[in-house]
């Protein structure tokens, strides 16, 4: 069986993530992707994977993904941050891991763990920064062929 990549982009997140809410009540459960790598806001701030979501109850994101960033990272020569496991964010992978599927979101953070200039006027492409974006495209590319790896390696 061949390992299957899609790249899922949504709308509506701050109006009740509505575009994945769809996207999972419309998927049949035997196209359900094995992994979700959730990237979220890496235009500015330090790459953070965010260990669990939610508010009043968090929901962690998949371990052997978080092993499989840090790697890439440590391999890569990448700045990788890990938060607490005390949830209060809510990104498009929350109703995923609500779900029960294994995902994980990688976000650019502030030191303070939030999302540098999030919904200001100063949100804008001049406050963008190409390191962390390259950063973000070389850490995913390096996640994406690590779970393709594992996906195609037969099974005893």
């Amino acid at each position: 069986e061949l390992a299957q990549i899609t790249f899922l982009f949504t709308g509506s997140e701050e109006s009740g993530l509505r575009g994945i809410m769809n996207f999972l009540r419309d998927l049949p459960d035997s196209q359900i992707p094995r992994n979700f790598l959730n990237i979220d806001s890496c235009g500015l701030g330090v790459l953070t994977m965010i260990a669990s979501e939610g508010w009043f109850r968090t929901h962690s994101s998949d371990s052997d993904l978080r092993r499989a960033g840090k790697r890439c990272a440590k391999e890569k020569d990448i700045e990788l941050h890990e938060t607490g496991r005390s949830g209060a964010y809510i990104s498009d992978l929350t109703p995923i891991l609500q779900a029960g599927y294994p995902g994980v979101t990688i976000s650019a953070l502030e030191k303070s763990n939030r999302v540098p200039l999030a919904h200001s006027e100063s949100d804008n492409l001049e406050n963008i920064s190409t390191n962390t974006l390259v950063d973000t495209t070389i850490l995913l590319s390096c996640l994406a062929k690590d779970i393709t790896q594992v996906a195609e390696t037969p099974k005893p």
